[in-house]
């Protein structure tokens, strides 16, 4: 089944040794890193403890999220 992993490179909260290893569990991964985005901005929530601090605007990290989401969308539904 084809996943899709959507992090920003400022995101502190994830786990990374957790998630590195669990990489390559996932045979059909698109991974997409989102330049300068934290854990935070992928939501409405504030800032989290811990977290990484953004270099790019809430909005501009929800719209690469929605592009990535809607590019792995149409690949997998027109193939």
């Amino acid at each position: 089944m084809p996943v899709l992993s959507i992090r920003g490179t400022n995101d502190n909260i994830i786990n990374l040794e957790s998630y590195q290893k669990a990489k390559p569990m996932m045979d059909n991964l698109t991974e997409v890193l989102i330049d300068g985005g934290n854990h935070a901005q992928f939501g409405y929530y504030g800032n989290q403890s811990g977290d990484g601090n953004a270099t790019i605007s809430a909005e501009s990290q929800q719209n690469q999220t929605e592009e990535a989401i809607i590019k792995f969308i149409d690949y997998y539904t027109l193939n």
